[in-house]
C-alpha cells in the first residue's frame, strides 16, 4: 500500500515539473517586448485590442499615444452581451433580441444595454479629457470571434456617437475582460497601455 502511494506521489511531482518546464519554455518562446506582460494563457484565441500594436510601440517610446497623453480619467462600459446582426444601424432597437446573444435571463434587459453605451458616449463628451473604454471580451461562443467591446463600439459608431460624433477618437475597446472584475482591471491596464500612465 505504501509503495503504491509513493509511486502516485513521485508520478504526481514528475508531472508537476513536466508542466512548469513546458510553461517555461512556452514563455520563453513568446516576442519578448520590454515592460508588457503578454496575455500567454489566452494566446491564440483572443484577438488583440484594437490599436494594440500602435499603442504598445508609442508606449515602449515613453509615451502614450500622442492624442490621448493629455487624458486623466477613464469611463468603462462593461459589456453584457454579443451583437451577431448584420447591420448596426439595427442594434439600437430595443425590442430586436433576436440580433443579440442574450442569456435567457437578460431579454428585457436590452433597452439597459444600449442606454449604457448612449451614457457612456455622453459622459465622454461631457468630460474631454477622459478616455472611453468598452470592455468586454469573447464571451459567447454563439457568436464567433466578436466581442461585447467590438459590439458596443460599433454599436455606438453606427449611431454617429450619438451626436457626439468627438468623442470617436477617444473610444477604444478592452477585449479580454470575461467579469466585473477583469472588466475593471484590465480597463485599468488598457488605460495605461494607451495613454501610457494611469487614470487620476
Amino acid at each position: 500500500m505504501l509503495g503504491r502511494q509513493r509511486r502516485r506521489f513521485i508520478a504526481a511531482v514528475l508531472a508537476l515539473v513536466a508542466l512548469v518546464v513546458l510553461v517555461h519554455q512556452k514563455r520563453a518562446s513568446l516576442p519578448a517586448l520590454p515592460g508588457v506582460a503578454l496575455h500567454s494563457g489566452r494566446r491564440g484565441h483572443c484577438r488583440s485590442n484594437w490599436g494594440r500594436d500602435k499603442a504598445l510601440e508609442a508606449a515602449h517610446s515613453g509615451v502614450g499615444v500622442a492624442a490621448l497623453a493629455n487624458l486623466t480619467e477613464l469611463i468603462v462600459v462593461a459589456g453584457h452581451a454579443v451583437f451577431v446582426g448584420h447591420d448596426f444601424n439595427d442594434a439600437a432597437e430595443p425590442t430586436d433580441t433576436d440580433d443579440w446573444t442574450l442569456l435567457p435571463y437578460q431579454m428585457r434587459q436590452l433597452p439597459a444595454f444600449i442606454d449604457h453605451v448612449r451614457h457612456g458616449v455622453k459622459l465622454a463628451q461631457e468630460r474631454p479629457h477622459a478616455l472611453l473604454l468598452f470592455s468586454g471580451g469573447e464571451t459567447r461562443g454563439a457568436a464567433g470571434p466578436r466581442s461585447e467591446a467590438q459590439s458596443y463600439w460599433w454599436l455606438a459608431d453606427a449611431h454617429g456617437w450619438f451626436g457626439a460624433p468627438g468623442v470617436r477618437a477617444r473610444a477604444y475597446t478592452e477585449e479580454f475582460a470575461r467579469d466585473s472584475f477583469e472588466n475593471l482591471l484590465f480597463s485599468l491596464c488598457r488605460y495605461r497601455e494607451l495613454v501610457g500612465s494611469y487614470p487620476q
